[in-house]
């Protein structure tokens, strides 16, 4: 669950490494696009009446670049993201960011989908690359709040849901 931050800037580390070994971003996102990231159990019975019950909240914090260069973007991605996947064979990272409404928070996130890397076509750096490139990263909070049991929906309406796989 995130918590309220009294660090003041945006930084990253991979969960299996050391508090001192936070990153801060060199540049920070021109923007940050929040979400509550609701999950829920819901359906239509013979009726057609609705049913729903709210299960977890796990925020989703946005992070963009309107325009970031490409020295930038490696150090970023590849050097404090990609390369750390890699190196633990896990994406869950602790982000310390802003979330507009709640203010600096610190959250355990795993990487969402999709990044999006878009080279803008202004000014090349020889064939097939970019000086610039807009982009954003999705991270989704790991464990979030857990608001009611899929069991509630029992309780709420009599039925029982199946929810488990196989």
């Amino acid at each position: 669950m995130a918590v309220t931050s009294n660090v003041k800037k945006f930084t990253i580390r991979h969960k299996q490494e050391s508090v001192d070994a936070a990153y801060e971003l060199r540049r920070y996102p021109s923007g940050v696009s929040p979400s509550h990231n609701m999950q829920k159990v819901t359906f239509r019975n013979m009726y057609g009446q609705y049913h729903g019950v709210c299960v977890n909240s796990a925020l989703k914090f946005i992070w963009k670049w309107n325009f970031i260069e490409e020295s930038d973007l490696i150090e970023i991605w590849k050097t404090h993201i990609y390369d750390k996947i890699i190196q633990y064979k896990d994406d869950i990272f602790i982000i310390n960011t802003y979330f507009p409404g709640l203010g600096w928070v610190e959250a355990e996130c795993y990487l969402g989908s999709p990044n999006q890397f878009d080279g803008k076509a202004f000014p090349y750096d020889g064939p097939g690359s970019t000086k610039l490139t807009s982009f954003e990263i999705h991270w989704i909070e790991k464990d979030g709040i857990i608001l009611n049991s899929p069991a509630a929906l029992a309780s709420q309406t009599g039925t029982s849901v199946n929810l488990s796989k196989g």
